[in-house]
């Protein structure tokens, strides 16, 4: 994994949280390899967009349900059911704009994301290839703690 991509992951989520959301976030120390295993954190709702051409792999927010609710709250201007479409559209979309802003800074030629899937349910995992490196970011914010998960590599 480059340092770099990483850097551009966690510059992401932080403009994306002050410019769209509102609110300040802070990454909780350093970034820690992801290991394919027991080991993997669960969640409860998970937004995952795919990387695609040069470089291959992923960007997924880990969520808990209440910080989930808070963030999407901020974004539309009022309170929508977490069990509503619009509810999944709406933090597909701050992934979609977390994956934009890191596949911008990444600069990187040729490369394509994906439209979000978000994964809702409590205790689901989300699993990447083994031979893709991956880690994780954890974030501080005013809505509460959350995590980004960076899974990429080049292109073969």
């Amino acid at each position: 994994m480059e340092p770099a991509w990483i850097e551009s992951l966690v510059k992401s989520v932080s403009n994306v949280c002050e410019m769209m959301l509102g609110m300040s976030v802070d990454a909780k120390g350093d970034p820690k390899p992801l290991h394919h295993g027991g080991d993997t954190p669960m969640h409860e709702i998970s937004a995952l967009i795919s990387f695609s051409g040069a470089i291959e792999g992923s960007v997924t927010l880990c969520l808990a349900s209440n910080v989930a609710g808070d963030l999407v709250n901020r974004m539309m201007g009022s309170p929508i059911d977490q069990s509503s479409e619009e509810f999944a559209d709406a933090v597909g979309e701050i992934a979609n704009m977390v994956a934009g802003g890191a596949k911008s800074n990444i600069n990187e030629p040729g490369v394509s994301i994906s439209v979000p899937t978000v994964v809702t349910g409590k205790g689901h995992l989300v699993h990447t290839p083994k031979d893709l490196p991956a880690t994780e970011v954890g974030f501080d914010s005013e809505a509460g703690e959350f995590v980004a998960h960076l899974a990429l590599r080049k292109a073969a």
